[in-house]
């Protein structure tokens, strides 16, 4: 993805949430990403799925969905920081 376009998935409410997450606790389960996020867990796998499609976030998977872990990848955490920054 460039960067405009992890730009419109990060304009995302739902998206963005999940990914400050991630990036914040920076190791998180699928489980803990949902409870906060409040959203159903397809949901919270879907904007997962996106996050990592997008190279911002990696999986480490389990068997059982609600204890895969999640963590930031160098892009994520540069992305964080434009975040931070309002460069986004």
């Amino acid at each position: 993805m460039n960067k405009e376009q992890i730009q419109e998935l990060l304009r995302d409410e739902r998206a963005r949430r999940i990914f400050m997450q991630v990036v914040e606790r920076r190791k998180v389960q699928h489980s803990e990403v949902q409870d906060a996020s409040g959203l159903d867990s397809d949901e919270t796998a879907e904007q997962l799925d996106r996050l990592e499609k997008a190279h911002l976030i990696k999986v480490q998977p389990s068997s059982l969905r609600d204890f895969s872990i999640y963590y930031p990848t160098t892009e994520g955490l540069e992305a964080q920081r434009r975040i931070q920054r309002s460069l986004f």
